[in-house]
């Protein structure tokens, strides 16, 4: 009798198992959502103790820069833009500082190309216009 009893409790225990197996419980997946966050960095200030003459630093920017100083030659780049602009240094660069602020002057001529051009089923239209200019830039940066 105990030989029927010990294949019985292994058949009925391996029973058990394999039906156990069976009815796993599957969770519910969660909804899916996201959070946009939008990153704006603090600025970071470095105090540096530079003493330079402002002579000398103006001297060095007018030996560095020198003739054609910024070129675009082409109508395509930046998605497009339609605009070609060539800047030469035309005189001297000033700087000045007074009071806490830093003073600049870039006098520099100009040739600029804009314009605008349309393909559409086919048909090309464009028109360009050069233009020649003369212009100083001032700028004024404040220091604390």
């Amino acid at each position: 009798m105990k030989k029927r009893f010990i294949p019985g409790l292994l058949i009925l225990g391996l029973i058990i198992a394999l039906s156990s197996c069976k009815t796993a419980f599957i969770p519910e997946q969660p909804v899916e959502s996201y959070q946009s966050y939008i990153y704006k960095p603090k600025p970071s200030l470095i105090n540096v103790p530079v003493e330079m003459k402002v002579s000398e630093l103006e001297t060095f920017l007018n030996r560095q820069l020198t003739g054609l100083i910024y070129e675009d030659n082409s109508l395509e780049d930046n998605g497009g833009d339609n605009l070609m602009v060539k800047a030469w240094k035309k005189d001297l660069i000033k700087l000045n500082f007074d009071k806490g602020q830093f003073i600049y002057t870039v006098p520099l001529k100009l040739w600029i190309k804009a314009g605008w051009k349309i393909e559409k089923f086919g048909i090309s239209l464009s028109d360009y216009r050069e233009v020649n200019a003369e212009i100083s830039l001032i700028s004024i940066l404040l220091w604390l």
